[in-house]
């Protein structure tokens, strides 16, 4: 059985159970096992510092005002905690004690010492980094919304810093593996030099022992070696520039190809488009005429039913005349 503290344990489990285990402890638990580790902030350098102290604190607190060109405290964490209303006079008449007071409002005393120690002149990123991360895990406004919110920040940024310490052990060996090989390949290259100065020692140490006539072959012969080199490194430079101006029009020609696929695609589609409303004025345009049709129809039906009632009335008229004429001649 295990007799020991047991946070100090935790860190020495597996990852998943140590992430199982936080879930449970509170906020200020996980802070002090964060800040048990003192090495930590002394690890980075004071430009990793000053990118954590930026990205992790600043930015959540602040936002910078480009017209004003400074950092200031963000709105809604202001609005976080309630502030205060009084009546007094304002800064600017206060030295005219006959003016009338006025209502003012007063953020809480903690976004001041927040603010102050922003703007404080620390030279140090691990100082500043340091207060700025005891100001938020000991400060306690009585507001447990609060409290919470300003801890759990301070959390943040110790894990960030444990992730970015991660990512920066392996930036500092790949540097540090980097500087390995390039002082290898520095003292390669003087090694080289040494092992071609002692070669060309030699050479004149020999060259003094040859005839002059062989002296004059060997020059010849390095220098049309010194030219077939210049030339063929010459004619793979020219090659290489041909094949990349050929790919340069290859990617200009597909370019070209897809505007002009593109401008086709958009044409058919105006016409499309265009067509249906040619369409669909054609069939207004029919259902327009097929009205009128109907309502000339309707207008010739009343107008023959009007005809045929005049006519009708007419004999009528004709008929009853008619009997009233030999009914007069009957008398």
């Amino acid at each position: 059985m295990y007799s020991g503290n047991i946070l100090e344990a935790i860190p020495r489990l597996p990852t998943d159970l140590q992430r199982e285990i936080f879930k449970s402890i509170d906020i200020d638990t996980k802070l002090d096992l964060l800040l048990d580790n003192d090495d930590l902030v002394r690890w980075f350098t004071e430009q990793e510092l000053s990118v954590v102290y930026k990205q992790a604190y600043l930015c959540k607190l602040f936002h910078y005002d480009n017209s004003r060109r400074r950092w200031l405290i963000n709105t809604d964490f202001v609005d976080m905690l309630p502030k205060t209303t009084f009546y007094s006079y304002p800064i600017s008449t206060i030295l005219n004690i006959f003016e009338n007071t006025i209502l003012l409002t007063a953020r809480h005393p903690v976004f001041d010492i927040i603010e102050r120690l922003r703007m404080q002149d620390i030279g140090s990123n691990i100082v500043r980094l340091g207060l700025s991360i005891a100001l938020m895990s000991n400060t306690d406004t009585f507001d447990m919304k609060f409290n919470y919110y300003i801890r759990k920040l301070a959390f943040n940024i110790l894990i960030a810093m444990n992730v970015y310490k991660r990512t920066c052990i392996k930036s500092r060996k790949i540097r540090e593996d980097q500087r390995i090989q390039n002082e290898l390949e520095r003292e390669l290259v003087r090694a080289e030099r040494m092992a071609m100065r002692k070669i060309e020692i030699e050479e004149e140490r020999n060259r003094r022992l040859i005839e002059e006539e062989m002296e004059r072959q060997r020059v010849v012969q390095a220098r049309e070696y010194a030219i077939r080199i210049k030339e063929e490194a010459k004619q793979l430079i020219i090659a290489e520039r041909i094949r990349n101006k050929r790919l340069k029009e290859e990617r200009k020609v597909n370019l070209q190809r897809e505007k002009e696929e593109r401008r086709l695609l958009k044409t058919e589609q105006k016409a499309k488009i265009r067509q249906e409303k040619i369409d669909k004025q054609v069939v207004k345009t029919e259902e327009k005429l097929r009205r009128v049709q109907m309502r000339t129809a309707k207008k010739d039906l009343l107008r023959q039913k009007q005809n045929d009632k005049i006519e009708n009335q007419t004999l009528n008229y004709i008929s009853k005349l008619f009997r009233a004429t030999r009914i007069l001649n009957a008398e």
